[in-house]
């Protein structure tokens, strides 16, 4: 009876592990950034996901933090707009950097159109495909509680 049981939760995991990846393999991550070397000087932003798939309706949203009265919160510091693009026949693409900084606290890729979101005031995010946090990603950390 217990090798049953053991056979049951065997076949369990594997299903939920095929039903993950399969619901993975068919969405837009970020998967690489280079945000270290300063503006307009070898930064970039690389996205992966299914060959050709269009990127409409997204938009990458790089956000840093601000301390105002003693209050830390988040804002926007830039935005690209990826409405027209997508990515190419091995599923990706890249994005060369603009004036970005290396303060940045985290970088979203929103599923919402860039004119949802304005530089220097507080993003709000309908939808997000994936997201990468810097620094004390830590719940407890100021920086990171208007995330």
């Amino acid at each position: 009876m217990k090798g049953m049981s053991t056979l049951k939760t065997l076949a369990i995991f594997v299903f939920w592990s095929l039903f993950l990846l399969t619901e993975m393999s068919g969405q837009v991550v970020i998967n690489e950034i280079n945000l270290v070397t300063g503006p307009e000087s070898g930064q970039f932003v690389e996205l992966y996901g299914p060959p050709n798939a269009p990127l409409t309706g997204h938009s990458l949203v790089m956000v840093k933090s601000v301390l105002s009265g003693g209050n830390f919160g988040a804002v926007v510091e830039a935005v690209v707009d990826l409405e027209s693009q997508s990515l190419d026949g091995s599923g990706f693409l890249l994005i060369e950097g603009g004036p970005w900084t290396n303060s940045l606290l985290g970088l979203v890729l929103a599923e919402d159109a860039a004119s949802s979101f304005v530089v220097g005031e507080t993003p709000v995010f309908d939808g997000v495909a994936d997201a990468v946090l810097y620094g004390n990603t830590s719940v407890t950390s100021p920086q990171m509680a208007p995330l």
